[in-house]
Formats: structure tokens, C-alpha cells, sequence
């Protein structure tokens, strides 16, 4: 469209992102949450239409497309001018919460990713204490700690709870705090740890368990909470660390003569069925099991095993859990980024080369998504997230095409140069 200001010999043309008034004689810049392109053939005063703020756009003043773009977003920092007037993708850590509004996702969540229309919880073995974070790979719940998913501290208190409503079936339960009595909590933990046998824990916040005084034996299932003594001449007096009536992974009834192999789904130390495994371990059938997490049972990918279970139970349809020792059903979970997953399928596979499979902004969402490199570009690795993870083409090279994994043989032709 064009407008006349006084003294006009000839009409002049509205620049992009700007709208004619009514009274045509003067353009105005393009409102927020609107995107304006002059067009006086299409007969409108250049006010096209929304913005797609629910894709993660922002338009403010003068926007001129639906979906802007802006040159050096890495380097826009928060709290600058031009970061509230910019017009374009909303950065890592913010979402587009409204027509032109961008919302720093609150401690508890962050976003990687730009383009985001929603904030996702801290993950599980990391804290998030600032608002706007989109990177928390330095933030590891301390030793002595467990960090569950939407944890705002390094060291969370017993009362700890899960409040930031993103998955508001976890509203208001405990989701970290000082590692219980009777358990251990390495660097990073996300479950807390049995003790091992010959070891024990009487206090709160231990990142590893302390050794069984001689003269003591420590079986540490779920019922005891503190050493026990050995019977006099036992083996255990000697300074050993359990009290073996029959040998280790065996138990025996009252009366029999004899040790047997431990029932399905426990494990058996000093002659009697100490507990059951571990949740995460599969002790399937009769065995010489004396560990509650014996090596070479763990439960495989694609399932979860309860504490005590005899049975392997597939991760519910449309999950998947791409390491072994799930707990429980919520720990499978929808596609991990890096990863691909088709549907019907229990595990996932890695992203190929050549390739990068980005988180999604909606986490309940299944099927991963996997995208080419671009031309220019190459990547050699699999598992690879973002779109920066693809390489530029090495001098000496060229990269005519997408999804290239290898420059090997691409070498620059002879009479021509590649930078």
C-alpha cells in the first residue's frame, strides 16, 4: 500500500512490517503479534495477520513474516533492549507465551532448544535454581543427595516436592532430598542405593556406605537398621562382614539339613532369604542369588522390573526405555533426544550419521524426529542432537549434498578450489 504525507508529488510504497493508516498519510510500524507486508494488489493496508507465537515466533513492532528471523540470536543476551524488541524465534530457556511475549521458564524446568512453545522439568540427577536456563549439564545434584525430575537445589531438603505443574500428576510429591538411612546416594543419583553386604548406613546424607564393624554382620535389607552381632564363634567374629550359616546365594528352613538355591525374586545371605531384589533386576528363577542387584540380571531395555518381580514387563505401548534396570513404569519415557523410535517398538535407536534428532517440545509425544544435515555440512557421529552438531565441510572438501556422514572421496576436484 501507499501513503501521501503533505506536499506528496507521487505516492510512496510502506516498507515491509509497516501498515498504511486510515487516513493514508502516513505507515505505521506493524503491531506486536502481527506481521505486516504493504500489498496494495491484494487490496489490505498491509496488516496481514497473526504471528505464530504458538510455534515459538516472536513479532513485536514492524514484523514483516509470520515466522521472523533474526541474524545472531546466539548472541542476544536476556535483559537487553534489543532482546524484549527483536523479532524472531524465542531463545533457549524461553518460550513464546503470548503474542510477542517471551517467558523465562521458571527454576525447576528448562528449554535447549529455541522455537519453544513450553518449558520442560529438570532432569532427573540435575538441579535447575534459575529461571530462563538452557543448559544444565554443570548442574549435578551434590553427593549424598537425589535429585528427581523438577529439582531446584544442588542439596534439596527432605521437603522437597514436585510444584512446578508441568507433569501435574507429580504435583506435590517428593521428588529429592538427603539420602535416606540404610541407603546410599553417589555423585549425581537419581534412585537411592541398597547397601551393599558387609556394609551399612545409620545416618542420613551418605554418599556411600561405611564397612560393618568386626564382630558385626550387615545384611542390609529393608528391615534392618543397624548392625547385628555375630553369634560367638562364628565366622563373622573373626572380622568378617556377614554371619554365612549356609554358603552365600543359599538359604535353609527350619528343620532341613540341607541349603537350597534362593527362591525366584529374592536373594539369600547367612542362610535365610534376606529380601527381595532390587527393583531394576530380574531374578526370574530359583538361583544362587546373595546380592539384591545381581551382575548379568539386569532388566533389559524396552521393560521394567519391580522390586521382588519374577517377570520382565514390557514399557507401556508408545514408551520406551533406552538403558537397562527400569524400576518402574515411569521410567520409560517418550523418545530421548538423540534417539529415534518408531511406534510398536520397545527401544530406541541411535541417530545416524549424517543426522541429528532433536528433543521435542512435547515430551509425551513418542515417535523421535531425525533431520538431514544441511548441504555444507557433514556429521560423522551418531546419537547427535542439535543442528550445530553437523560439521562444516573441511577445506579441501565439498558437500553438495544432505545427510553426508563421511567426506572421504568428496576431495575437491582438480581446477577448482574449496574453501
Amino acid at each position: 500500500m501507499y501513503y501521501c504525507p503533505a506536499g506528496s508529488i507521487y505516492p510512496t510504497k510502506c516498507e515491509k512490517g509497516y501498515y498504511v493508516e486510515s487516513t493514508q498519510a502516513t505507515c505505521t510500524a506493524c503491531p506486536i503479534g502481527k506481521y505486516c507486508w504493504p500489498d496494495a494488489a491484494n487490496g489490505h493496508n498491509g496488516q496481514v495477520g497473526d504471528c505464530l507465537h504458538g510455534e515459538g515466533y516472536l513479532c513485536r513492532s514492524g514484523a514483516f513474516s509470520d515466522r521472523p528471523l533474526v541474524d545472531g540470536l546466539d548472541f542476544i543476551q536476556a535483559g537487553s533492549i534489543l532482546f524484549t524488541t527483536y523479532n524472531g524465534p524465542v531463545k533457549g530457556g524461553y518460550i513464546a507465551s503470548g503474542p510477542g511475549v517471551a517467558t523465562a521458564c521458571a527454576v525447576g524446568t528448562w528449554q535447549p532448544s529455541i522455537l519453544s512453545a513450553a518449558c520442560i522439568d529438570c532432569y532427573d540427577g540435575r538441579y535447575c535454581p534459575n529461571t530462563g536456563m538452557d543448559d544444565i549439564d554443570d548442574f549435578l545434584c551434590a553427593a549424598g543427595f537425589y535429585c528427581l525430575k523438577g529439582v531446584t537445589a544442588e542439596e534439596p531438603a527432605a521437603t522437597s516436592t514436585y510444584a512446578t505443574g508441568i507433569d501435574s500428576a507429580l504435583t506435590g510429591t517428593v521428588n529429592g532430598g538427603p539420602c535416606p538411612i540404610i541407603k546410599e546416594c553417589s555423585y549425581t543419583m537419581i534412585h537411592q542405593m541398597d547397601c551393599e553386604a558387609g556394609m551399612i548406613s545409620l545416618e542420613e546424607g551418605l554418599s556411600q556406605c561405611s564397612s560393618c564393624p568386626s564382630g558385626y554382620y550387615c545384611d542390609m535389607n529393608e528391615d534392618q537398621t543397624q548392625a547385628i552381632q555375630c553369634i560367638t564363634q562364628s565366622i563373622c567374629d573373626s572380622s568378617e562382614k556377614r554371619q554365612p550359616i549356609c554358603p552365600a546365594g543359599t538359604f535353609m528352613n527350619a528343620g532341613d539339613k540341607y541349603c537350597q538355591k534362593c527362591i525366584a525374586g529374592s536373594y539369600c545371605r547367612a542362610g535365610i532369604i534376606a529380601g527381595e531384589c532390587l527393583a531394576g533386576f530380574l531374578c526370574g528363577e530359583p538361583e544362587f542369588h546373595s546380592q539384591p542387584n545381581p551382575a548379568g540380571y539386569e532388566c533389559e531395555a524396552g521393560y521394567y522390573c519391580p522390586k521382588g518381580t519374577t517377570v520382565a514387563i514390557p514399557c507401556p505401548f508408545e514408551t520406551q526405555s533406552v538403558m537397562t534396570e527400569a524400576r518402574q513404569a515411569t521410567d520409560c519415557v517418550a523418545c530421548q533426544p538423540g534417539y529415534l523410535c518408531e511406534y510398536g517398538e520397545r527401544t530406541a535407536v541411535e541417530c545416524p550419521a549424517g543426522h541429528y534428532c532433536p528433543p521435542k517440545a512435547d515430551d509425551k509425544v513418542y515417535k523421535g524426529e531425525m533431520y538431514e544435515c544441511d548441504m555444507g555440512s557433514y556429521n560423522p557421529w551418531t546419537k547427535k542432537i542439535y543442528q550445530h552438531d553437523c560439521l562444516d565441510c573441511d577445506a579441501g572438501f565439498y558437500c553438495n549434498v544432505t545427510a553426508i556422514a563421511n567426506i572421504t572421496g568428496l576431495d575437491c576436484p582438480a581446477g577448482h578450489y574449496c574453501p
